[in-house]
């Protein structure tokens, strides 16, 4: 998979100028990886969440979102999920992009912190469906409980898999966890 033919952004002309939008964004954070396969959008996140007091998402000013998820999800395709509450209303508002959006979003990193709340994560279920083994105990799984992998997730450059067991559901650091050779 190649940085042009995996995850690609839309360059039609009623698009923003891409160096204002998150399509541009992404890319500057890109410019030096060759391959933008599921290791670039963990590398993504985490570099969006070493800046994220500092993000600027016109949509989520616009629509005013506080305690915002800014989740990019490493599929078949890359798609950005948003979710976030609005002050005064009940529930939380979720929002998705595909990749043919993200150069319609407008975006900046600023140099004054937003009042958005943001946290930003990547969920990569490549692994899904993967036996493993605890290293150590997890939550209310003890240590050798044998589990099924989920995700393997980043949360504000925190690394962990998100596994079950025992009808349970825990995060485990990377280190915690023995995935089972040759299983997928």
């Amino acid at each position: 998979m190649s940085k042009t033919d995996a995850y690609h952004v839309d360059a039609r002309p009623d698009a923003l100028p891409f160096e204002q939008s998150l399509a541009g964004l992404i890319d500057r954070i890109g410019a030096d990886v060759e391959t933008w396969d599921r290791a670039f959008v963990r590398r993504l996140a985490g570099a969006l969440a070493e800046v994220r007091e500092n993000l600027w998402l016109e949509p989520l000013e616009r629509l005013g979102l506080r305690d915002v998820i800014l989740n990019f999800r490493a599929e078949e395709t890359l798609t950005v999920v948003v979710t976030g509450h609005v002050p005064g209303v009940a529930g939380a508002l979720t929002w998705q992009l595909r990749e043919s959006e993200l150069r319609k979003v407008p975006a900046e990193i600023r140099s004054e912190p937003q009042p958005f709340g943001l946290s930003v994560c990547s969920l990569d279920a490549s692994v899904r469906g993967r036996g493993a083994e605890l290293l150590r105990a997890a939550g209310p799984l003890p240590a050798g409980q044998r589990v099924v992998v989920r995700a393997f997730v980043t949360v504000d450059g925190e690394a962990s898999y998100r596994v079950s067991g025992l009808g349970l559901a825990a995060s485990v650091p990377p280190e915690d966890l023995q995935l089972d050779e040759g299983d997928a």
